[in-house]
């Protein structure tokens, strides 16, 4: 749940929303995605046992995905308890007909600061909570990159966004499907593995990625799971019954 990227395809007509998770390999392993009904919207996302929430989800006929980035603005002490899960926030959000609506409707007290991302065809909403405040800003629709507050500084952030910008250079439009994207989010810098966009560390690393695409006609989600190296792959049917 650390490092997002979001392209538009399909002449604005889809999106191709990417997330690598950064977590403890000796955390319970989460659930490769499914489908799940919320009253009565129907979700596909991996689970998380350890809140029962998740990191990413997606609402195919609310043509709607939202993604969850650990942290606010800046790098947060943590301090417990909290209401609930982060993860499950990123479910609440599909009980609410748009962003506007959650954002004002939504009791963000008591929670440990987060960035949920909304992603539809019409539009992209980023809004933060970041322990006293919460804030939402609407982003245009262009290839766009974020990277988790609680595991990345300003520079590395930069950094980062080098590396995309640089990887836009060598993929036009065109060539913005799954598995070019995937490629992106599975570059390994041995100089800087702590950096990197899937990275390494003592403690934590990026132990899976999901790939969510949309469009009217073909839509499908992709998940990798490192620790046990499999790739599952989910067809969606947008309009089905």
């Amino acid at each position: 749940m650390c490092t997002l990227t979001y392209l538009s395809i399909n002449n604005g007509k889809g999106y191709l929303v990417t997330q690598n998770r950064d977590e403890s390999p000796l955390r319970p392993q989460a659930l490769a995605p499914k489908r799940y009904h919320l009253d009565d919207i129907e979700l596909i996302y991996p689970k998380d046992p350890q809140g029962t929430g998740s990191w990413i989800a997606t609402a195919p006929h609310q043509q709607k995905t939202v993604c969850l980035l650990n942290g606010g603005f800046e790098k947060h002490k943590h301090r417990p308890p909290y209401r609930h899960s982060r993860g499950l926030v990123v479910l609440e959000v599909f009980k609410h007909n748009t962003a506007a609506d959650f954002y004002n409707q939504f009791d963000f007290h008591d929670l440990e600061p987060f960035t949920l991302i909304i992603f539809s065809l019409e539009s992209i909403h980023q809004i933060t909570w970041d322990g006293s405040q919460s804030h939402m800003t609407e982003f245009e629709s262009k290839p766009l990159i974020w990277s988790s507050s609680t595991l990345y500084d300003s520079d590395q952030k930069r950094l980062r966004k080098q590396w995309f910008d640089e990887w836009k250079k060598n993929h036009p439009s065109q060539k913005w499907n799954t598995p070019e994207i995937l490629k992106f989010h599975q570059q390994f810098n041995k100089e800087i593995p702590e950096s990197s966009i899937k990275m390494i560390r003592p403690r934590v690393a990026t132990i899976s990625t999901t790939s969510i695409k949309y469009s009217i006609e073909n839509s499908s989600v992709t998940y990798i799971d490192y620790l046990i190296n499999r790739t599952q792959f989910c067809p969606i049917v947008p309009n089905e019954t």
